[in-house]
């Protein structure tokens, strides 16, 4: 029954295939066309150099990761452990050495450094990635209207790409160097390859789905849960044919995508299976009671009594975080509050703020964000339940990996950015079906489907200013200063001082604190003052 869902879910005439193809052409076209436009309009401002100069930023890392790649160690013979200023603040370096060992391991997974190697050897520039990913943007479309339509059908694969071209968190970490958009392009290839797997069981499409997996660990690190649970959603589902082929065939794909990594490692004496060094690391610092269940705090009681108890080792540290915590309900409280952040719709500042950005580029602040797709997926979702097991079983591995990687680190992140695509398909079937009520004049299940959304996103505002903002302060977090003063900062340094005050001006303007908005005005006034002498000087007065 599961395999004939699959089977049965793309119907229809081929006339109507072919104008839903040609619509959907058009969308993944418009995704890529609207992030290249994205990128025109900050590409003169100074968010294309933030990464080299936020320091202690991921970008930074990626960054400072790939010019020793350049610089001719291909390799990685020597260890590139980076440490963060706060993480000299919790212990000195050579602790830092002790629990990250010695070995040349790879920082975190090897992909995205790599791939801006190969972009700087070639002369070109971070606007060459950007673009890049832009059109990775346009691949993962593609992919996603095929796992739509093959699960829950043509129409509601079109409305899933036409949120996901729309998506403005999808939008913005387009131009941002990190690795966000080839995790949900090899995430969805996962998909992709399962859903493909559960429909047609072979050999070959197995040895595809275990590729598929391992070049998904390459990009991040967090998918190695997929090694389990893709397997996994094999047994469970019921899928008979020569089952054992399907599991050996997912082994020899899975082995083959990381031989590559596994024969660099053992040329340069790092563990063999070993794709990042930090696992231990990022576990203690989001995991341990002193931690903050929401926001990134790095104080060094959260984390180092637990690195020192634990030997430094993934398992020691996760037992240690447990016993961390006072009781049983504290634990669950503190994983109940992450729960809690997939469910509120503010956009976290990562790396580079989404709300910062939206001051640049203010329509970007009007497209559809996690407030409106989440009521969206929550009402797909109950739409699903007669296509439950193929959602599942397809979609449902690459989600639980997802989810998993929230809880172990922040469910506001970026991370979340991406587990937002894999509730697309979800979004897709409830669109499609309010727009079919709508032509069809069915008021009672428009009046239903409008009720819930209602609730969801009653309920998402709730939970934002209960829980997650139960001070009110959301507004420092939105706009938090130092993007502001970053880019001012790099203004200042091109000799734009007019530019760089008018930073401090929105600063200033935004933020809610009387004494941040005070500082940013008397910084405003100072390059204001530079302005003024640099224009006497230039002009003899």
């Amino acid at each position: 029954m599961f395999r004939e869902a699959l089977l049965t879910t793309g119907t229809g005439t081929a006339t109507e295939h072919a104008q839903i193809r040609k619509i959907v052409a058009v969308l993944i076209g418009f995704a890529v066309a609207i992030r290249l436009a994205h990128l025109a309009l900050v590409a003169p401002t100074p968010l294309m150099g933030f990464h080299r100069e936020f320091v202690d930023s991921d970008m930074w890392v990626f960054d400072q990761w790939a010019q020793k790649v350049i610089a001719g160690d291909w390799l990685g013979r020597t260890p590139f452990h980076p440490l963060a200023a706060w993480q000299l603040a919790a212990a000195p370096a050579e602790k830092w050495v002790e629990w990250n060992g010695e070995a040349p391991t790879f920082y975190k997974a090897p992909f995205y450094a790599y791939l801006l190697a190969v972009v700087g050897a070639l002369k070109m520039t971070s606007l060459t990635v950007f673009a890049l990913q832009a059109f990775c943007a346009g691949a993962s479309a593609w992919l996603l209207f095929r796992i739509t339509r093959t699960t829950l059908g043509e129409t509601a694969g079109a409305y899933a790409v036409a949120l996901f071209a729309l998506y403005a968190p999808d939008i913005h970490f387009t131009t941002v160097l990190l690795r966000g958009p080839w995790i949900v392009l090899s995430t969805l290839f996962v998909t992709d390859r399962l859903v493909a797997l559960h429909r047609d069981p072979s050999g070959l499409r197995s040895w595809l789905a275990g590729l598929s997996i391992a070049l998904a660990i390459l990009v991040n690190e967090a998918m190695v849960p997929l090694v389990v649970l893709a397997p996994l959603s094999l047994a469970l589902s019921g899928l008979s044919w020569r089952r054992w082929r399907l599991y050996v065939g997912l082994g020899m794909g899975l082995a083959m995508g990381l031989l590559p990594v596994v024969a660099r490692n053992l040329a340069v004496g790092a563990p063999p299976l070993q794709i990042a060094v930090t696992g231990s690391v990022v576990m203690a610092v989001f995991n341990s009671s002193a931690s903050d269940p929401l926001f990134f705090s790095a104080r060094p009681e959260m984390f180092e009594p637990v690195m020192r108890s634990s030997g430094a080792s993934l398992f020691e540290v996760l037992v240690a975080c447990v016993r961390s915590f006072p009781s049983v309900s504290d634990w669950l409280g503190f994983y109940g509050q992450k729960l809690a952040g997939l469910v509120a719709p503010f956009e976290n500042p990562d790396n580079l703020n989404f709300y910062y950005v939206t001051t640049v580029n203010p329509w970007l602040g009007w497209l559809p964000a996690y407030g409106v797709l989440l009521p969206l997926a929550a009402v797909g979702a109950l739409l699903a339940w007669p296509h439950r097991q193929a959602v599942w079983w397809c979609l449902g591995p690459v989600s639980l990996t997802l989810m998993t990687a929230m809880m172990l680190t922040l469910p506001l992140s970026r991370y979340r950015a991406t587990w937002a695509i894999q509730l697309m398909p979800l979004v897709g079937l409830a669109l499609a079906k309010v727009v079919g009520w709508a032509s069809e004049k069915r008021w009672r299940p428009l009046g239903v489907t409008a009720v819930a959304l209602g609730a969801c996103a009653a309920l998402q505002i709730g939970v934002q200013m209960l829980i997650v903002f139960p001070l009110g302060d959301s507004g420092r977090h939105m706009y938090r200063p130092p993007e502001f003063v970053l880019a001012a900062r790099m203004e200042a340094a091109s000799g734009h001082f007019e530019r760089a005050a008018l930073e401090l001006d929105r600063l200033a303007l935004l933020h809610p604190d009387v004494r941040i908005k005070d500082q940013a005005r008397i910084l405003a006034a100072d390059y204001r003052r530079q302005a003024n002498a640099a224009s006497d000087s230039r002009y003899g007065r």
